[in-house]
């Protein structure tokens, strides 16, 4: 999972180009597309707001009112975007049923990798011209 979140502060030219043209432009597949590493940098922080202002709201006697006040605004507004995200997520799947299946079996296949993921594809694969290593 470290790697995976690493792999999230990572942006290439072409990702961040890809982000700036709302998904019109090309770019190489790596095992995020820039789509999901933005999402997962939401989901992250979204985490981080709801449990300081759920705090907040929970244990209300410890914070003047002003600061309650903008608690309640700023969880309502994140949560709201939380089911907002979930309902697209959700839409989405339903469009690309391929994908779909892939999420509940846990396994693509190898075309879809080299169409929509060729640079993750590289990595988890062995070279074919790898040679093996010499044991004693």
């Amino acid at each position: 999972m470290r790697r995976d979140v690493k792999r999230f502060n990572y942006w290439t030219r072409d990702e961040v180009n890809w982000i700036r043209t709302m998904g019109k432009s090309r770019v190489a597949g790596d095992k995020f597309n820039p789509g999901q590493k933005l999402n997962a940098i939401f989901v992250g922080a979204t985490v981080v707001v709801l449990l300081v202002s759920g705090s907040m709201l929970q244990w209300f006697r410890f914070f003047p009112v002003m600061w309650r006040v903008g608690a309640t605004f700023t969880h309502d507004l994140f949560a709201l975007a939380v089911v907002i995200v979930i309902v697209g997520h959700v839409a989405l799947a339903l469009t690309h049923p391929k994908v779909l299946k892939a999420i509940f079996t846990g396994t693509i296949t190898e075309g879809w990798a080299k169409t929509n993921a060729p640079l993750w594809l590289e990595e988890v694969t062995p070279s074919l011209n790898a040679t093996p290593p010499v044991s004693d």
